[in-house]
């Protein structure tokens, strides 16, 4: 309950992401997928971890974004980097 992952329907994990997870969370950070997918397409992040204590910053998602799907991690992620000074892990 201390770390909240988000992965997508469309992603997947490999053996050994939730030790990866904790290692990266040791410091102060959030984990995420690259905004721009490898066709170029932004806003499709995909994956995104963070502290319970750093979501509920933020007030977690923002239910109003209407700019189609993937911003809304973009969206979190910014947030809650900003709020909590955080840094941003990007995980292919």
């Amino acid at each position: 309950g201390d770390i909240l992952c988000n992965i997508d329907a469309d992603n997947f994990i490999m053996e050994g992401f939730a030790e990866l997870l904790n290692e990266y969370f040791k410091k102060n950070c959030i984990v995420c997928s690259p905004s721009i997918d490898a066709l170029g397409i932004p806003g499709s992040c995909g994956k995104i971890a963070l502290k319970a204590e750093h979501f509920y910053a933020v007030n977690g998602y923002n239910e109003d974004l209407n700019l189609g799907w993937g911003w809304d991690d973009t969206d979190l992620q910014f947030r809650a980097r900003m709020q909590n000074n955080l840094e941003c892990v990007v995980l292919d």
